[in-house]
């Protein structure tokens, strides 16, 4: 399974995988409890993973997979807490991650957003390293011979 198979989708908890598309929605599997369902494209916004980028300082951005991947290499000396501890703990964590990221423009609601995602993620084994992405990168930027 790829990140750009993952989505989130509006007015659903929870990430997804995008098993086929149609005209009018798309048929996806909840990563956490498994189970199929068609999602209706005039329903609902479905985003993939791999479009959603934080506002970092200086009007910068950074694509999630990347944060994720700093989430991660953080975790042995700032443990991840629960997505539903106290805004000012996620605060706390996020700025410790990320220390650039934009503390107006990035709501408490996204910071709570991008933990439950991150364990759900982890649990799921779809978090690559810096370095994982950098290759996966190198390799599709060479041209076919």
């Amino acid at each position: 399974m790829e990140f750009q198979e993952i989505v989130a989708i509006t007015g659903m908890s929870g990430l997804f995988r995008v098993l086929s598309s149609k005209s009018n929605g798309v048929i996806v599997t909840g990563l956490e409890d498994g189970k199929s369902q068609f999602i209706s494209a005039r329903v609902h916004n479905i985003s993939s993973l791999e479009n959603i980028t934080i506002y970092l300082d200086n009007d910068e951005n950074r694509e999630l997979k990347f944060v994720f991947a700093d989430m991660l290499k953080a975790e042995t000396e700032t443990p991840t807490p629960d997505a539903k501890a106290s805004n000012d703990e996620l605060r706390k964590y996020f700025t410790a991650v990320i220390p650039t990221h934009d503390k107006v423009r990035v709501h408490n609601s996204d910071i709570k957003k991008m933990v439950r995602w991150f364990h759900i993620l982890k649990a799921n084994n779809l978090i690559k390293t810096e370095e994982e992405l950098k290759l996966t990168e190198e390799k599709s930027e060479k041209p076919a011979e």
